[in-house]
């Protein structure tokens, strides 16, 4: 009997020494933490809205770190190529990437992907938003939401919307707006915004989901008439336009957005030290013009925040792929 209660407690004395032991190297890690430059994986090629976003806090981080943030672009196969390596590298904080509102459209699909979208990130935070306009060609007869739901409902099938490809941001929303109005219209596919854009621009599409920056340029040339911000807020460029939700339309509160992850694993204490830094670089003025410049806002929210908008925006986007019964590559 004392045998085996000595043997209980050389175990349980085992256990408490090994946790111990795993908590400060986690707390020790942090406290060195960066000694040496960090990895930063862009999924996508270099002048994109991820590459932009990214590179805008790359400084900042730097600065707050003490250490240079190293970009790396890794484009190829809708980001999948980059977050790939990413996922695979060693979970210690000196390797992370950017992750957007896309992320939750190829597990909308079903696509099988080489890891795991949710498991396989660990959140470090959000670090800027965006916006779609729901823009329409000057001859649509359509001053505001209301009239332009009425419009679709009243010509059933006979509106075209021009989007960026399938699949693609402006897409996804103009699927979803269908479902959440119970409209019909035509979505013409084009390879890139720059064609979707001329095809609105010279009246042969009637309307689309367009990126704020091309918006508000042929806006303020009367090349375009915009109804409405696809956000959950109203943006600081253009402070008056309103929200789909608030102008009589549906609770369609779609943000283009970045954050940041590393792959899943990495010790919390690291997580929260890059977080950090990355919240402080956002609350810079100097960081929130920039932004505003590019045509985005600083914008941060933490670890569980962005890891609890992943899983939504998953099922959201889910919900809307089958009412459309549409297919990735359709």
């Amino acid at each position: 009997m004392k045998r085996k209660n000595g043997f209980r407690a050389f175990v349980l004395g085992f256990a408490c020494c090994s946790l111990l032991m795993v908590f400060s190297a986690s707390a020790f890690a942090a406290d060195v933490f960066p000694n040496k430059p960090i990895r930063f994986i862009i999924p996508w090629p270099a002048g994109g809205a991820q590459d932009i976003a990214g590179r805008l806090v790359v400084q900042g981080l730097s600065e707050r770190l003490g250490q240079q943030v190293i970009v790396e672009n890794r484009g190829g196969d809708g980001g999948t190529i980059g977050f790939e390596v990413m996922t695979r590298s060693a979970p210690d904080g000196y390797t992370i990437s950017i992750i957007s509102d896309s992320h939750a459209f190829k597990p909308a699909f079903g696509e099988k992907l080489p890891f795991d979208p949710v498991k396989s990130f660990a959140p470090i935070g959000q670090l800027g938003r965006g916006w779609n306009v729901l823009a329409v060609h000057p001859s649509v007869p359509a001053n505001n939401v209301k009239e332009f739901i009425a419009l679709l409902k009243e010509k059933p099938g006979q509106l075209i919307c021009a989007a960026s490809g399938n699949a693609s941001v402006s897409h996804m929303n103009s699927e979803m707006f269908k479902m959440k109005t119970g409209t019909d219209y035509k979505i013409l596919q084009f390879q890139g915004g720059g064609p979707s854009l001329i095809d609105l621009l010279g009246g042969h599409s009637n309307f689309g989901f367009i990126s704020l920056s091309a918006a508000r340029t042929n806006a303020e040339s009367g090349k375009l008439r915009l109804l409405a911000v696809m956000g959950s807020a109203r943006s600081p460029l253009l402070p008056g336009v309103p929200i789909i939700s608030e102008d009589n339309g549906p609770d369609v509160k779609v943000d283009n957005w970045w954050g940041l992850v590393a792959p899943t694993g990495t010790p919390q204490p690291i997580i929260d030290r890059i977080s950090q830094a990355l919240k402080e670089t956002l609350d810079d003025p100097k960081t929130k013009e920039t932004f505003l410049k590019a045509g985005c806002e600083a914008y941060y929210s933490g670890p569980q925040e962005v890891g609890e908008r992943v899983v939504r925006e998953i099922a959201s986007w889910t919900e809307v792929v089958k009412a459309a019964g549409i297919k990735m590559g359709q």
